[in-house]
């Protein structure tokens, strides 16, 4: 996920250093769960066959030496299967990215916000990945899903929930 100008951070990458961005690694494994649950609907195989994770990367910014992180997507297979290596093809990758925004869209429906605070079952939690639940934020998600589509960032999806949440505390007082 690059741009010029990584939705008016200055940045064309995420940082994952926590002084940079407190949630540059919770976006970056976020999304690649997101990316993960599209690329098993574009190929029609279980989400279990494929891996997301993180390598690891430093990029060069005004003189400095910032971590980042590049998403990649494997086989679980111990030889693969192939679906890596097709998912990598320029029409398929595209086909990967609109299928993302989708799934991410899909997150914004009533019925999953009003049960959904950061990732739950029918999002971008699983079994498979209960060692990531901690990272998982399927807003996160849905927002570099759509800086990958090269779209502007939907901020209601943050702050529309805000009023309601604030309500609930303030009532608590």
């Amino acid at each position: 996920v690059c741009s010029s100008d990584l939705a008016g951070t200055g940045y064309s990458f995420i940082p994952t250093s926590p002084r940079e961005c407190a949630a540059g690694v919770s976006a970056l494994v976020s999304f690649g769960e997101l990316l993960r649950v599209a690329a098993s609907r574009v190929l029609g195989v279980a989400s279990t066959e494929l891996r997301a994770g993180l390598q690891p990367i430093r990029e060069d910014s005004d003189g400095l030496a910032i971590r980042t992180a590049r998403i990649f997507l494997a086989d679980v297979l111990e030889n693969g299967a192939g679906f890596a290596a097709e998912l990598g093809r320029p029409e398929r990758l595209e086909e990967l990215l609109a299928e993302a925004l989708s799934i991410s869209r899909d997150f914004e429906e009533a019925h999953h916000v009003e049960d959904c605070a950061t990732a739950c079952h029918n999002c971008i939690a699983s079994y498979d990945n209960r060692f990531l639940h901690n990272h998982l934020d399927w807003r996160l998600a849905a927002d570099l899903a759509e800086i990958a589509a090269g779209q502007p960032l939907a901020h209601p999806r943050w702050l529309g929930e805000a009023e309601r949440m604030i309500g609930g505390v303030t009532q608590e007082w």
